[in-house]
């Protein structure tokens, strides 16, 4: 079986130097390993490491997401818990965090928050181009801290480093009712507002905030004064660029409009529409701010809408040209990026997540049509899996096979293709029975046969063979126990699925399954799957606190240690087998003779 294609097409990882992330995290992490999100080059964001403090039973965890990790330990160990933190962002939204929902269901925020303590955090360190020029890159690390309030999680701290320097850190300590209340600026503020306290490691502007939308960063708010925003709208009514003028006369006939200026005879902001105000020339524009003047407060605050490229500002009145280089915003812009980059990279989690869970649904002869959705393409249970077949069946798949051979076919071929390899049948086809449902068929010795006559293995395996094959580039694929009712030899091809099929996702596996890991470790040795392209994470909990513990695999498929307790049954039972043998041999020998 040779490596595909693919993996050694893939660019050479970048051993970055140890130092402090977000939070003082330790980062060890290669470039190699990274998930990419995003698909314009200048806009790619590589997350290099998830981080996890106080969730469930994890008291701290931090971990790559390279091709392939297999998330190991023993029962009740919290390595669920790993995958969780995940689902939780994946299925929260702009408007919430979701504790409870079709990914995941964690009960209240007190369920979450470890015992013992008052909060949980996750983040992640994240390469990203931040510049002006969009050319360097940058390591971007996150932290957002979550407590309980009623039951539910709330944000209630934010901290950004780059490149090892603060960039925002931010708290809702001394946020009070009235002052949410005051900088909700018609919901433009987000949900939940954080003070900042520092900005580029300097003391931040008297009442400046981040706005909260669910559990992403919103908006930037700031006080302006008067005579800045004067010299920002002036700015914007001159700019050359046409489409900034019609933006910035749209917004100020929206206000005139709805605030009904007294305006003096003659102005020329009566009966003034879009079109007219930007065509105004520099002496109507010196002359319509003259009168503005009068109109725009002494102080305000204008929130930011964090984006990566361009931001939409909204204030306590209305945005009066406001632009991402006006003098009032480009001390800011650094943090601004900073804000759109962790926005953008829990935004991708959520459209790139896709999960599988333990229990998959009992072989049925024709099952009902339930649909997919985006996070759970063939169902939590594997129930949609037959609709997502159909669904995608005029979809050409790039994939590779056992050998290394790169093919682009429709799903239900490399599906098939797959199936054959694995040894559970020869190929795999879709029976539409209307609005009876869909029922799965599998092709074994010339026989079409259902799922519910060829044994519980097929319908464990075809869900996992098909979410794989079917994702999108890019996707972060999670799947608990896919081992479960298989037979060990197809447990150990099923880890050749994992490793070659689809060289541009990222799997996280949650397995019980020693053959799993044993033929990972062959292969690396054999030279057929690269090593910093595999990680092993092992969780164990002791008094109530689990530690999850990243194992690397060298080129000779050695871990970098075993702990105690790590797939070592079998060595541990052959080892008793042979002391029971011997002393029952040493018996026999010593047994007095008739």
């Amino acid at each position: 079986m040779e490596a595909p294609n693919s993996r050694s097409q893939r660019p050479p990882g970048h051993e970055s130097s140890p130092g402090s992330g977000c939070g003082g995290y330790t980062r060890r992490f290669t470039l190699g390993g990274a998930l990419v999100i995003g698909s314009a080059a200048a806009n790619r964001i590589r997350i290099r490491e998830w981080i996890v403090e106080n969730f469930k039973s994890i008291e701290h965890a931090s971990t790559r997401l390279p091709p392939l990790s297999l998330l190991a330990g023993a029962n009740s160990a919290g390595k669920s818990s790993l995958l969780q933190s995940l689902l939780l962002v994946a299925q929260s939204d702009n408007d919430s965090i979701v504790l409870n929902g079709p990914l995941v269901r964690l009960g209240l925020a007190g369920d979450v928050i470890r015992a013992g303590t008052d909060h949980c955090a996750v983040g992640a360190v994240v390469r990203a181009r931040l510049g002006e020029s969009q050319k360097q890159l940058s390591d971007v690390a996150f932290r957002i801290e979550l407590k309980n309030a009623d039951g539910e999680l709330v944000v209630h701290a934010l901290a950004i480093y780059v490149d090892d320097e603060p960039v925002i850190e931010a708290t809702s300590r001394g946020v009070t009712t009235s002052r949410l209340e005051e900088l909700n600026l018609g919901r433009a503020g987000g949900q939940t507002i954080l003070r900042i306290r520092e900005i580029d490691g300097r003391r931040a502007p008297s009442r400046s905030y981040v706005g909260f939308g669910g559990l992403g960063p919103e908006a930037f708010i700031y006080r302006v004064q008067t005579e800045d925003r004067v010299k920002d709208l002036r700015r914007a009514l001159r700019s050359p660029d046409r489409y900034i003028r019609m933006q910035t006369a749209i917004e100020l006939e929206r206000q005139i409009e709805s605030e009904e200026w007294d305006l003096p005879e003659g102005s020329p902001l009566q009966n003034a529409s879009a079109t007219t105000i930007a065509a105004w020339t520099p002496e109507e524009i010196d002359a319509a701010i003259q009168e503005i003047q009068s109109f725009i407060p002494e102080v305000e605050s204008v929130a930011v809408q964090v984006a990566r490229t361009s931001y939409a500002i909204a204030s306590s009145r209305r945005s009066l040209g406001y632009q991402a280089s006006s003098p009032g915003i480009a001390k800011f812009v650094r943090a601004l990026r900073a804000l759109g980059i962790v926005n953008d990279t829990l935004r991708t989690i959520r459209t790139s997540a896709r999960y599988l869970g333990p229990l998959r649904s009992e072989p049925q002869v024709v099952s009902r049509n339930v649909g997919s959705t985006r996070n759970l393409p063939v169902g939590a249970r594997g129930e949609a899996t037959a609709d997502h077949l159909v669904v995608q069946s005029r979809r050409t798949v790039r994939y590779a096979d056992w050998t290394g051979a790169i093919h682009a076919d429709p799903l239900e071929i490399a599906v098939s293709k797959w199936v054959h390899y694995l040894g559970i049948g020869d190929s795999v086809t879709v029976l539409d029975q209307g609005k009876l449902g869909r029922g799965l068929r599998v092709l074994v010795d010339g026989n079409e046969r259902d799922l519910t006559t060829i044994g519980v293995g097929a319908s464990q395996v075809l869900p996992v063979v098909a979410l794989v094959l079917g994702a999108s580039r890019g996707d972060l694929i999670m799947i608990e126990q896919p081992e479960l009712h298989l037979h060990p030899a197809v447990q150990s091809r099923l880890a050749d699925f994992f490793m070659l099929a689809r060289a541009d996702v990222h799997l996280l596996i949650e397995t019980h399954s020693e053959y799993l890991l044993t033929r990972l470790r062959l292969r690396i040795a054999q030279g057929r799957f690269r090593s910093r392209d595999a990680d092993v994470l092992y969780a164990q909990q002791v008094a109530g606190v689990t530690s999850i513990d990243p194992l690397s695999i060298s080129e000779l498929g050695d871990l970098s240690h075993w702990p105690t307790g790590f797939f070592d049954t079998q060595d541990i039972d052959g080892r008793d087998l042979v002391v029971a043998v011997r002393a029952k041999l040493d018996a026999a020998d010593n047994a007095p003779s008739d």
